[in-house]
């Protein structure tokens, strides 16, 4: 087994949702505009005397008659309720987060906001990125070396993988197995990634930022309210993610039979390769994009990584990379044909205005 310590520099605040969100758990800070609390909503509610508690039940049990937008009052009370008791009991405090411009005036306005959670350890509370996501990335770079490498351009079935003008996603897939050569690549066994591992990453600083995400899109703007982790540029301070990447060379020799497809792999998976995938792909959505140019402030900042040997990734939330592979013909109702992404996406993400989300600087060294 090859193991590399992995390390992301986080530039800008990266988001990878969980899919759950906040509830009665972020409390505005009572003084400090710029600041919010992660409260543990349970043991505020243990730390009640009785009589509080029976109020807090009266509450609960009013809003659940209630219907529509009747419920917002009752909700607002039981929260201004809640936290109310937090300032008795400094100990439910979970951590204290930092507050993007706005965002505490929409926590207290906005009752009935969305606040989506980012990946935390359940013990420690301290942000993290999963290992799948990192892999993810490394792996749409690699693809897209091999299929740059070979000249290849996805060959869509109208007939079968078009559906009022959209691609189904399994001629996405269908066309990772031909890059990779293999009929069977669709088959967990035979997954030549599977012989590539990645741990999940933990963080340096805990801090966690919540705000709200521009999102943009040909169909307009909608905002997002979401955690995300701390970043250099806001900060101006170090924000770093560690984890281990390995290679089960091992295991690869016992698979591969062929002489030549086991140097094939060994040369794709080593980590030189690796690196330099990443920086073919993400190195001209940085510094060459000149429909969604990147700001000077970040490319600065990144630049200043370059000469430790690391490469430009993108990863997380709303980065439109996963979009950026492959274009292909599609047909319209309308009857024109036009050129979409493979996977559909066009959404872009900013933070505070023009900040994109997600960019780091990446290394990996043998351990």
């Amino acid at each position: 087994m090859q193991n590399y310590k992995a390390t992301i520099h986080i530039i800008t605040p990266i988001i990878i949702h969980t899919g759950e969100f906040y509830y009665l758990e972020l409390m505005p800070h009572p003084k400090k505009e710029d600041e919010v609390f992660v409260i543990n909503p349970v043991l505020a509610y243990v730390s009640m005397t009785k009589q509080d508690q029976q109020k807090f039940d009266t509450i609960v049990d009013e809003m659940s008659r209630l219907k529509g937008d009747a419920v917002l009052p009752k909700m607002r009370q039981l929260r201004d309720f809640l936290h109310s008791k937090v300032i008795d009991n400094t100990d439910v405090i979970i951590q204290t987060a930092k507050a993007l411009d706005g965002f505490t005036n929409e926590l207290k306005n906005n009752v009935n906001a969305q606040i989506q959670m980012i990946y935390k350890e359940s013990l420690t509370q301290k942000p993290y990125l999963p290992g799948s996501s990192v892999k993810g990335m490394i792996r749409t770079a690699l693809l897209e070396q091999l299929r740059k490498s070979r000249n290849l351009q996805p060959k869509i079935d109208f007939q079968r993988d078009v559906r009022k003008g959209k691609i189904l996603i399994n001629a996405s897939r269908n066309f990772e197995a031909v890059i990779m050569l293999g009929k069977n690549r669709l088959e967990v066994k035979d997954d030549p990634f599977k012989f590539l591992h990645v741990s999940d990453f933990t963080l340096n600083n805990p801090q966690t930022i919540f705000g709200t995400v521009r999102i943009t899109s040909k169909k307009g703007k909608i905002p997002t309210y979401t955690e995300m982790t701390g970043c250099e540029l806001f900060f101006k301070s170090s924000f770093y993610a560690q984890g281990v990447i390995s290679i089960d060379d091992e295991h690869m020799k016992m698979f591969y039979k062929n002489q030549q497809s086991l140097q094939f792999f060994e040369k794709l998976y080593s980590p030189q390769n690796i690196l330099g995938a990443l920086k073919s792909f993400y190195e001209p959505l940085l510094k060459n994009n000149q429909k969604h140019p990147v700001s000077k402030e970040i490319i600065s900042a990144m630049a200043a990584y370059e000469k430790n040997n690391c490469v430009p990734v993108r990863i997380g939330r709303f980065t439109q990379v996963e979009s950026k592979t492959f274009k292909v013909q599609r047909t319209w109702e309308r009857g024109a044909d036009k050129m979409m992404n493979m996977q559909g996406g066009v959404t872009r993400a900013y933070v505070k205005g023009n900040i994109g989300a997600g960019w780091g600087m990446m290394s990996l060294q043998r351990m």
